[in-house]
């Protein structure tokens, strides 16, 4: 999910509308009949639930941010900044 880091700032409530849809999406691509649990739907398939997959991908993100080369993005040094 592209941009997903933004999310992590979201309400539970807007995750669990987006964790309802991917569960839909997911019985629907393999007619999974309604009885099947989610927790084993997302591990046949080695789908992260949305919550996860928004926790693991920001963490990778934000430890790139000290490795990032431009100094336009890094983040700056700021001794006694806002004093």
């Amino acid at each position: 999910m592209y941009g997903s880091q933004v999310w992590g700032s979201t309400s539970q409530t807007n995750i669990k509308k987006l964790q309802v849809f991917q569960n839909q999406q997911l019985m629907h691509v393999v007619n999974a009949p309604w009885y099947v649990r989610r927790e084993v739907l997302h591990d046949d398939l080695k789908i992260d639930p949305i919550s996860e997959f928004i926790k693991k991908t920001s963490t990778r993100f934000f430890n790139k941010i000290p490795q990032i080369r431009n100094e336009l993005l890094r983040p700056k040094n700021c001794n006694g900044c806002g004093l």
